[in-house]
């Protein structure tokens, strides 16, 4: 095992090609925690002498925290992205929560940090941001796809209890047996036919006998409704799976929870990678530049898990990994979406679409699996 001083490290930095790291830069970072203190090295009769000394793990550690510097240079962007490679560091329960709370204050404005129980103007403000997020979204309705494939029986009945004008005009029976258009995967021929599904008989679209309008004000509510849902606002939103009792969760776990749950996301991500990083791939009907847009991180992947970027997406699936692995709920994570939460994160500015737009993906990738008795 080597031992390293300080002007070791700051070399072997310049090395891999961080030139721009001083003395006086490496201090500040061990006095805010982001590097270990140095052994204090002993001299004769047990006098301690003016000089301390690093270990070959520090190199690594070292070599982490100025790749992150080039992508980010904000103390909080370092520290959790430090944690999430790996390393030992303070106060990241905050952070977690901080990027909860953020995707939650731009998806929801930030009425919803009023902490007693909302009024009615306040609600009101929220469902017009939400309008807002989605009529602006370009990804929205694509992201329906991955939670129903189709609408019928008792799926429609939920929506018509909340949303009796939806089905105004409309002969109810065939309401309750149509396939609305965007709900149904983009793999599917959208030919009219017949399948069975729950025992009930699903008519393909198109149908003349359902109004254009309807169905695209049933599809709107339904995808507002499961917004909603992931955002807390249901009926039950203390119960159920939503970004509000992530934060309880987060808020409540140990440090090993938190730890096993970076474990499992890093495994996860890296799986996406190694599926859909080789070839461009279309998700969502959509396509991936993710090949493209992780070449900088190919000699390690690592570098690409702890990037800034998808701080959103990392620190979502943290939370959710913690609130499965807490026996309250199964959840289903879906790979496909991941991959495209990725893609969308990692496009430069003038690339990326709305950002609200990447958070959308973001929560779509995971969702509550039904317990059925």
């Amino acid at each position: 095992m080597g031992s390293y001083t300080s002007k070791d490290l700051i070399a072997h930095a310049h090395q891999q090609g961080y030139t721009f790291l001083t003395p006086e830069a490496f201090r500040v970072w061990v006095h805010r925690g982001l590097m270990p203190q140095g052994r204090e090295v002993v001299g004769a009769e047990g006098k301690a002498v003016r000089r301390k000394e690093w270990q070959d793990h520090d190199l690594v550690r070292l070599v982490d925290l100025c790749f992150l510097h080039t992508l980010n240079s904000r103390a909080e962007a370092l520290r959790l992205g430090m944690w999430l490679h790996g390393h030992e560091i303070e106060g990241v329960r905050e952070l977690l929560l901080g990027q909860i709370e953020a995707m939650q204050d731009l998806l929801m404005g930030r009425t919803w940090r009023v902490q007693q129980a909302l009024s009615e103007e306040q609600h009101d403000q929220i469902t017009q941001h939400l309008n807002e997020v989605l009529e602006t979204s370009t990804v929205w309705n694509d992201m329906l796809y991955a939670r129903r494939p189709s609408l019928h029986g008792e799926d429609y009945a939920d929506v018509e209890a909340v949303h009796p004008d939806v089905g105004r005009g409309t002969p109810d029976a065939t309401l309750r047996t149509f396939t609305v258009p965007t709900f149904t995967p983009p793999e599917h021929s959208p030919q009219i036919g017949e399948r069975e599904a729950e025992g009930e008989a699903l008519l393909s679209y198109p149908n003349p006998g359902i109004p254009t309008r309807q169905l695209a004000l049933l599809q709107h509510r339904a995808g507002t409704d499961l917004l909603r849902m992931y955002l807390g606002l249901g009926v039950e939103e203390r119960e159920t799976y939503a970004l509000p009792l992530l934060l309880n969760v987060v808020e409540g776990a140990t440090a090993e929870d938190l730890a096993t749950a970076r474990l499992l996301v890093s495994h996860q991500v890296l799986e996406v990678l190694h599926t859909y990083s080789v070839l461009p791939y279309h998700v969502r009907d959509r396509r991936l530049d993710l090949p493209r847009l992780v070449a900088p991180f190919k000699s390690d992947y690592r570098h690409l898990f702890a990037a800034p970027a998808l701080f959103p997406l990392t620190a979502y699936l943290i939370a959710a990994h913690v609130y499965a692995t807490s026996d309250r709920q199964r959840l289903s994570f879906d790979l496909g979406l991941i991959a495209l939460a990725l893609d969308r994160l990692l496009k430069k500015p003038d690339e990326k679409r709305p950002k609200c737009d990447a958070l959308l993906t973001v929560l779509c990738a995971v969702e509550p699996c039904r317990e059925h008795p």
